[in-house]
């Protein structure tokens, strides 16, 4: 069973996805990242970047829908998406899965020199583009860059996700890594 502040981040973690704020998570909701996306790195809807957003997303979708959709109306409840997360920090393979899920997208579409590591600017992006106040991203990278060398690399973000999903500490830096929930 997920702890309170389990359920909050979780709630959070919706809430960058849902980006019409309704309530709810639609297809659309991932069509409208993929554009946010294209806005910010100034991507024509044919360039091959692009499209590989828009598969990548879409198959993101659909892996979700097809797990989490469980009256099959192709939309994704808060209750539908806690009752998904619950089962995935429950079973270590399925968390797994949706690390390297997670962190193949935060990778490719935010490291933008491509260089392994998230910088302050390319969080700032992430922020940017996921429904979170750029005003926090700042503060929040400070947190989370614990040896203080400007980026995070793989090995930090998923100890770092790591915490955000398991942790029940409030204090620790992966549960502030999205801002205030």
């Amino acid at each position: 069973m997920l702890s309170d502040l389990q359920t909050r981040k979780i709630l959070k973690f919706f809430s960058m996805y849902d980006t019409n704020c309704d309530g709810f998570l639609v297809s659309g909701d991932f069509e409208n990242i993929v554009k946010r996306l294209a806005g910010l790195r100034n991507l024509s809807n044919r360039s091959g970047k692009y499209l590989s957003l828009q598969d990548r997303f879409t198959r993101a979708w659909k892996a979700l829908e097809a797990h989490a959709d469980l009256d099959h109306d192709h939309r994704i409840s808060l209750k539908e998406w806690l009752s998904y997360y619950q089962s995935v920090l429950e079973n270590e393979q399925k968390y797994q899965e949706e690390l390297h899920t997670l962190m193949g997208l935060v990778f490719e579409v935010f490291d933008e020199n491509e260089d392994g590591k998230i910088s302050k600017t390319e969080w700032e992006q992430l922020f940017s583009i996921y429904n979170i106040c750029p005003i926090y991203a700042v503060d929040v990278f400070q947190k989370l860059d614990q040896n203080q060398d400007g980026s995070l690399d793989r090995s930090e973000v998923m100890d770092l996700i790591y915490h955000f999903f398991y942790s029940d500490n409030p204090d620790h830096p992966g549960n502030q890594m999205f801002g205030p929930y």
